[in-house]
């Protein structure tokens, strides 16, 4: 089978649409005061037309409808219909896609919120179902405009040049070429049922809430539960990557997922590099009384709500008209509840043109960072009207805001400070080498196969790993890899938490040498929406590639020095 880039990642929480971003704005101004029965945004950073996010209206899509929108576009290309025309219907298709994957995150959110909420299970459930009709119906629409006069003309004003070669014959195929999709029977059914399994996730998760996994019974609880989705969900992604013709379901997830033009070698490498030079400050850091410090202070939503403000002020720009919107229009949710998903997210709701905040706070000095890193994506799509980049760069704008805050928060007392500031630099140290800890189970879970993908062997795997980079020197259990939401919805993704570190850390040096450099950087990067590999993005700014070589050495220096006070 013909492989082709995907352009949406499987599962996640936006669908994210390549090409045709000038048609794309140009359908979100048409649809604005439609969607929000208000005015469009006022162009001082007021947004008085933007009602608040319990207001935004949920409409199950209609899928009949894109599909007949859809038609009219195939049909412009067939009749020869001229250049405006053509786009016009382009547009339409656009706008109602993009509807389709708004509400699907907006389904999604309120589910998340509410996880006994079985309307906005059913919808969700309807949404994700859909989503492979709806790529099918994208791919189609690409495989007809290349067949249009105006492919140049498309490309050059909204696609990208030589976006429409993968939909035309090759020279010298002969007449009897036809391009091949890939969403024929086999791949559909294999991503329908990924689909299925990882949205399933969430209503196990509702199932064991009221579990603290304080004891052996909680986690064998988590594995009899969590445990045979993860090893179904690896089926499925070995089937799909076997099918599409990749050597591994990493190589895969790489490729189409996150634009990584690192090889599986490349980042083995790289994280026994981090096993190598990190983990032994790690184990030292985890012997200090930093993390008992950190959980005897209690916080609150209104801790994190001032912390975050503080720092927008400080900042100033577009970082703080984000914040504006955030807190008057309500576009977060961070109050703790039984029933809500685990965990924090920021997602863009498209069509209505702003960000939203989902966290499920713990009670620790944790939420107030947890909250000021969701603040970061959001500051990025606020900023660049929805971000189109890849995980591994979407990472650094939230991470970066994290190191940042502490060069303008005044919000917190000078102890409790200082303390926040031993905790971001350690917390950056547990990124590294906890983070490489599950993307090292990853690479190894996918290359288990047959009899050999068992529970039993997944507990042994990450037990090996946890035990090799250090991870006993905290309160730890073989079964804690059920926990991790990501294995299930986003295969791969921690390995962005890993090297988006580094460029933020980076960041972060530029700001401690000359106060406002990093600011003045990071205040350039979050208008960038192109989806670019990590190496190549961060080259644009002189700014080094994390699997550069000496890197991490230089790393384990900056940690040393800068946890001086801590380590023994």
């Amino acid at each position: 089978m013909k492989k082709i880039r995907w352009i949406a990642l499987i599962l996640c929480l936006a669908m994210l649409l390549s090409g045709c971003q000038e048609l794309l704005d140009q359908a979100l101004q048409n649809t604005r005061e439609k969607l929000q029965g208000t005015q469009a945004q006022a162009t001082d950073g007021s947004d008085d037309g933007i009602v608040t996010f319990s207001e935004l209206e949920y409409t199950r899509p209609d899928m009949d409808a894109l599909q007949g929108l859809l038609n009219d576009c195939v049909q412009s290309v067939e009749n020869g219909d001229n250049y405006l025309r053509l786009n016009r219907n382009i547009d339409k298709f656009y706008t109602a896609l993009d509807e389709y994957s708004t509400m699907m995150n907006l389904s999604n959110i309120r589910y998340a919120q509410d996880l006994t909420d079985t309307y906005y299970k059913a919808e969700y459930d309807y949404c994700v179902s859909q989503t492979a009709f709806a790529e099918g119906l994208l791919e189609e629409l690409f495989v007809s405009l290349a067949q249009s006069e105006y492919v140049e003309r498309l490309e050059e004003d909204s696609f990208g040049q030589g976006f429409f070669d993968m939909y035309m014959a090759p020279e010298g195929s002969g007449e009897d070429w036809e391009y091949e999709s890939l969403w024929d029977e086999t791949y559909t059914a294999l991503y329908e049922r990924e689909a299925e399994l990882a949205n399933e996730y969430y209503a196990r998760q509702e199932e064991l809430s009221h579990l603290t996994y304080g004891s052996d019974a909680d986690y064998a609880q988590a594995l009899e539960t969590f445990g045979p989705l993860l090893v179904e969900l690896i089926q499925v992604r070995q089937e799909m990557a076997e099918y599409l013709g990749y050597d591994s379901y990493e190589q895969m997830a790489g490729e189409w997922y996150y634009n990584r033009l690192y090889t599986p070698e490349q980042t083995e490498a790289y994280i026994a590099s981090i096993r190598e030079h990190l983990v032994p400050i790690y184990e030292a850091a985890n012997g200090s009384t930093l993390w008992e410090q950190v959980y005897a202070i209690e916080s609150n939503s209104e801790m994190s709500e001032a912390y975050v403000v503080s720092v927008a002020q400080a900042m100033g720009g577009d970082i703080q008209k984000a914040c504006t919107l955030l807190m008057e229009r309500e576009l977060y949710d961070i109050a703790p509840s039984p029933n809500k998903a685990a965990g924090a997210f920021e997602i863009y709701l498209t069509s209505f043109q702003v960000p939203f905040i989902l966290q499920n706070p713990t009670g620790s000095l944790e939420d107030v960072m947890g909250f000021t890193h969701e603040f970061g994506h959001f500051v990025s799509d606020y900023a660049a009207n929805g971000t189109y980049a890849s995980a591994d760069v979407c990472e650094v704008y939230s991470q970066t805001m994290e190191y940042l805050s502490l060069c303008y928060a005044d919000s917190l007392d000078a102890r409790t400070m200082d303390l926040l500031e031993n905790y971001v630099m350690v917390n950056s140290l547990c990124t590294y080498v906890e983070q490489a800890v599950l993307y090292s189970f990853e690479q190894q879970a996918y290359r288990l196969t047959g009899d050999e993908l068992t529970l039993e062997n997944l507990c042994a795997l990450y037990e090996d790993i946890a035990l090799d980079f250090g991870i006993d020197t905290l309160q730890w259990d073989r079964r804690e890899w059920t926990l991790v939401p990501h294995f299930y919805q986003y295969p791969f993704y921690v390995f962005s938490y890993v090297a988006s570190n580094d460029a933020s850390m980076q960041i972060y040096q530029k700001e401690l040498e000359t106060s406002g450099a990093g600011l003045e950087l990071y205040s350039q990067m979050i208008y960038d929406w192109n989806d670019i590999p990590l190496a190549d993005y961060l080259s644009g700014y002189d700014l080094l590639d994390p699997l550069s070589e000496g890197r991490v050495e230089e790393l384990a220096e900056l940690f040393r020095t800068e946890l001086a006070n801590i380590l023994p």
